[in-house]
C-alpha cells in the first residue's frame, strides 16, 4: 500500500469512498468540487493499493471561505454538508486547521489506514492547532484522535463533536 498526494484523476474514486463512509452525501457534482479544491489548495491524501482505498482532506482554516464561497454560498449555512464545520464554530478556529472527511473501506478498516492517513495530514499542515468534526457514533474514530493526543472540546448538534490537539 501506498499513500500519496491525489491529483484530479483519483477524485472520483475519492467521491464514491466519501458516499460509501457518508451516505447521506449524494450531491456528486458537489463534491467532486470540494475534493478537486483540496487536491487544488488543500491536502488530499489517498492510501492506493491496486486502487484507492482510503483518503483524507485536510486544509488550513482561512481558505475555507473562499472556497466555500466558490462551490456556493449555501455551504456557509449549518448542517448543509456534513464534511464542513459550520461556520459559526469555524470563526472561533480560524488560526487552526481542519481535517474535514476521511473514509477508508470497509476491507480495510482496522489496520491503521486511517491513523496513517491523519498523521501523514497532520505532518503537512504544520499547524499549531489542527481540528476534527467526529460523528457521535463514529467510535473507531474518536479513538484513533485520542491515540493522537486530540481533546474533545465541544459535543455541538446531535451526535458531532469537534475535537483538538494543540
Amino acid at each position: 500500500m501506498q499513500y500519496v498526494d491525489a491529483d484530479f484523476k483519483d477524485v472520483p474514486q475519492i467521491v464514491e469512498l466519501c458516499q460509501s463512509g457518508f451516505p447521506y452525501l449524494k450531491n456528486t457534482n458537489l463534491l467532486t468540487k470540494l475534493f478537486e479544491l483540496y487536491a487544488k489548495r488543500g491536502i488530499l491524501i489517498v492510501a492506493k493499493t491496486d486502487r484507492a482505498i482510503g483518503y483524507i482532506a485536510a486544509r488550513p482554516n482561512l481558505t475555507f471561505f473562499k472556497d466555500a464561497f466558490e462551490l456556493k454560498p449555501s455551504l456557509l449555512l449549518p448542517g448543509r454538508l456534513g464534511l464542513i464545520v459550520p461556520w459559526h464554530l469555524r470563526l472561533l478556529f480560524a488560526k487552526g486547521a481542519y481535517l474535514a472527511s476521511m473514509s477508508v473501506e470497509p476491507e480495510f478498516r482496522g489496520q491503521g489506514v486511517a491513523k496513517s492517513l491523519m498523521q501523514l495530514a497532520m505532518q503537512r499542515l504544520e499547524q499549531k492547532e489542527i481540528f476534527v468534526e467526529i460523528e457521535g457514533t463514529n467510535n473507531p474514530m474518536s479513538k484513533i484522535v485520542q491515540k493522537l493526543g486530540f481533546t474533545r472540546l465541544i459535543t455541538f448538534f446531535p451526535g458531532r463533536e469537534l475535537w483538538c490537539k494543540s
